[in-house]
């Protein structure tokens, strides 16, 4: 994690979710959600601190990365994980243009413990 995403994680933890100092309050009243991934060659834990749209019960990350020209890290982890779903058709999109914009969609696992 970079120094920024570790002042933003730390802050997620602190206000139980809610983030408006870090960055210069540049998180304030954004949906925020800390995506726990594993590295697919390095088997290391990371937690990456990611924008969030609902979609009913799910959400959706964009790997914008800032609008870098290269991927952010955690798509690759995320698309090498067995629980992941990868959609085909998104790769004959991504030939219409040269920027990615990879979604992925997030299905929360029911704990029985954790009534909703």
């Amino acid at each position: 994690m970079t120094e920024l995403d570790d002042q933003v994680v730390a802050e997620f933890r602190a206000n139980a979710g809610v983030v408006v100092d870090a960055m210069g309050g540049h998180f304030k009243n954004i949906h925020l959600l800390l995506l726990h991934n594993t590295g697919r060659r390095s088997g290391q834990q990371y937690v990456t601190p990611l924008l969030y749209v609902e979609d009913a019960d799910r959400y959706v990350l964009i790997g914008s990365n800032g609008g870098a020209e290269k991927q952010p890290a955690w798509v690759a982890n995320v698309a090498a994980m067995p629980e992941v779903a990868y959609w085909p058709d998104i790769l004959e999109y991504q030939t219409h243009t040269t920027r990615t914009f990879p979604f992925i969609v997030l299905d929360p696992v029911p704990d029985p413990a954790r009534p909703r």
